[in-house]
């Protein structure tokens, strides 16, 4: 059962890592942007994209660790653990 503590744990802290870093891109002003954007073209929506994939693949990462999941469904865990 500590182990199932200590994922919990990294979730929480990889999320209060993450969080900062996609919040100014949360109100869509490319105007917030970390990083200089020309907002007519298209690399601002491209870098949306980007962003929130990047968000939703570190989530679910963590679901690798869920022993539920590994033991009674191998063939999801296995297809979670194959998308790189």
């Amino acid at each position: 059962m500590k182990f199932a503590k200590s994922w919990w744990l990294l979730l929480i802290v990889s999320l209060g890592v993450m969080t900062p870093f996609i919040a100014p891109y949360l109100t869509l002003d490319p105007a917030r942007s970390r990083i200089p954007i020309n907002p007519a073209s298209v690399q601002y929506p491209l870098l949306l994209v980007h962003i929130v994939t990047a968000f939703i693949a570190l989530l679910t990462g963590f679901l690798q660790f869920i022993e539920a999941i590994r033991i009674n469904k191998p063939a999801m865990h296995r297809y979670l653990r194959s998308k790189k």
